[in-house]
């Protein structure tokens, strides 16, 4: 078995300050940061580098992640210890759960994606600690024997954590600091004795036994490899509208969406008064043009599963399933949309939702 592959896609993490004062994609210092960590903690040659495509991740389309998939397709998995993907933070919550989704319980080695708040060589920069979380990650997980996900790790200054690829959630632009669904990281690194050099310190992994799974999507195998091998593109458009006071719902337009999907307040409501304001009048026009209208999302129970299938079944008409559990209770506005044909995300982030609704569409223009 050969150790760490680290797949360079640009992003921060890849970019320098230029003299004009932008931030930019630096290809020929690239790998920066394997030099930086070696520098640190040893063991450059624990590494093998590839560099396929780069971008800056607030350029991430569909394209990008089908790019993503046709690499990691051509790499054998299986003959390493750990994969490491360098990402840029802005979109990479939505690339760790589509790698979370289509990945889960397949990998054979741990799939972690490693981002920066400013580039490497930058005063304040969380990169070298980011990824040298990622290798000390991979180490304690092949040590473990178990695990085997996709994950993103971040060092916020006052925290040092691991987050399951499927429950990261988008950087807020205060702090710059990613974070997860649900509150609870997956695991958290404590300081464990100094480096090579005794600048830093090593970093020991503890598995949180207070982090629930969350983001619980599975898709069925066949359908599953069918994107993971090319033969199905990640193609769906989706319209993705969260609540506000005063959405106008008139201004979405549906026509060139495959599906839309709207994100609810945290008690799963959605505005029911007023013609223009009310999500009640907008699913029945979705109804109507045959638009398959999705919503995240709802509160679980304790008696609903944790994991919701991905299908292309239309709902329309047929109303909230609820995969024969009862529902959480819910606000009487709600009653007013239930049976407005919609389908029923619960507990899910953002950026879970969206991937959910992405592949089922994907899966749906295939005839899959």
């Amino acid at each position: 078995m050969e150790d760490i592959l680290v797949i360079f896609t640009g992003g921060t993490i890849g970019s320098s300050v230029g003299d004009d004062g932008f931030i930019s994609l630096d290809d020929e210092g690239a790998f920066g940061i394997v030099d930086m960590y070696a520098d640190e903690y040893g063991g450059r040659e624990r590494f093998k580098c590839i560099q396929p495509f780069t971008f800056l991740s607030e350029n991430a389309v569909q394209d990008t992640w089908n790019s993503l998939l046709k690499v990691l397709r051509g790499i054998d998995l299986n003959k390493w210890k750990g994969i490491i993907i360098t990402h840029g933070t802005d979109s990479v919550s939505y690339t760790a759960a589509l790698l979370g989704v289509l990945y889960k319980d397949v990998l054979p080695c741990p799939l972690v994606l490693v981002t920066t708040n400013k580039p490497p060589a930058e005063q304040g920069s969380n990169a070298l600690m980011n990824f040298a979380g990622a290798v000390r990650l991979i180490d304690y997980l092949a040590l473990s024997g178990g695990y085997n996900d996709v994950y993103a790790v971040w060092h916020g200054g006052d925290f040092y954590n691991v987050y399951r690829g499927i429950e990261t959630v988008a950087a807020d632009t205060a702090t710059d600091n990613i974070s997860v669904y649900g509150g609870q990281p997956f695991a958290e690194f404590y300081p464990e004795g100094l480096s090579m050099t005794g600048n830093s310190y090593n970093w020991r992994v503890v598995i949180n036994d207070k982090h629930e799974d969350r983001c619980g999507i599975v898709i069925k195998n066949d359908r599953r490899d069918k994107i993971i091998s090319g033969e199905i593109p990640v193609c769906g458009k989706v319209a993705f509208v969260q609540q506000y006071p005063g959405l106008d719902y008139n201004v979405i337009d549906t026509e060139k969406a495959d599906a839309v999907l709207v994100y609810t307040y945290h008690s799963g409501t959605l505005c029911t008064a007023g013609e223009e304001t009310s999500f009640t009048r907008f699913a029945g026009e979705c109804a109507k043009k045959g638009k398959r209208l999705y919503v995240a999302s709802l509160k679980r129970s304790d008696e609903m599963p944790d994991e919701q299938e991905i299908t292309v079944e239309i709902a329309g008409g047929e109303g909230v399933k609820e995969n024969g559990a009862n529902k959480a209770p819910a606000y009487i506005t709600t009653k007013e949309w239930m049976d407005a044909g919609v389908i029923p995300l619960y507990d899910m982030s953002k950026e879970a939702a969206y991937i959910y609704c992405v592949l089922s569409e994907s899966l749906r223009i295939a005839g899959c």
